[in-house]
């Protein structure tokens, strides 16, 4: 069974790099995209290029906060792939403590990591509520 859990926490380990990969590039890209509408804004911008990197800003700080999702996995799978293996051929008991240990650790932080960016996801859906009702009010006239 252990072997099992090694093997597919390999695989895990595997998909956490090609997912991080993917998300930088996507990243790059959009970061690009953004620079490129920047320089168009300084000579004369409309009022879409404005909207628009403004969307691709949003963009990029979800595309982050997931990149960070996938590193704090891809930790989490490294340490559980060794934790696996010093089971499987009954190596060190010590050290596959501290290893789950840091594991715990890692989790614990990351729960923390996790509601301070939930709150600000709140604060940015509020932001986006409170945008929203400006400008419905904006064109009703009011």
């Amino acid at each position: 069974m252990l072997k099992i859990w090694a093997v597919a926490t390999a695989m895990d380990i595997l998909r956490n790099i090609k997912k991080k990969r993917n998300l930088k590039l996507l990243i790059t890209k959009l970061e690009h995209r953004s620079q490129l509408i920047l320089k168009n804004k300084e000579q004369n911008a409309t009022v879409d290029q404005v909207k628009s990197l403004h969307t691709l800003k949003k963009q990029v700080d979800q595309l982050q906060f997931s990149y960070r999702q996938t590193t704090w996995d891809f930790y989490e799978s490294i340490l559980t792939f060794f934790a696996s293996i010093l089971r499987v051929f009954e190596i060190k008991q010590k050290l596959v403590d501290f290893i789950e240990r840091i594991l715990q650790v890692i989790g614990i932080a990351r729960i923390g990591y996790d509601l301070v960016n939930f709150g600000s996801t709140i604060s940015g859906l509020v932001d986006i509520t409170q945008n929203s009702n400006i400008n419905r009010r904006r064109r009703k006239g009011l």
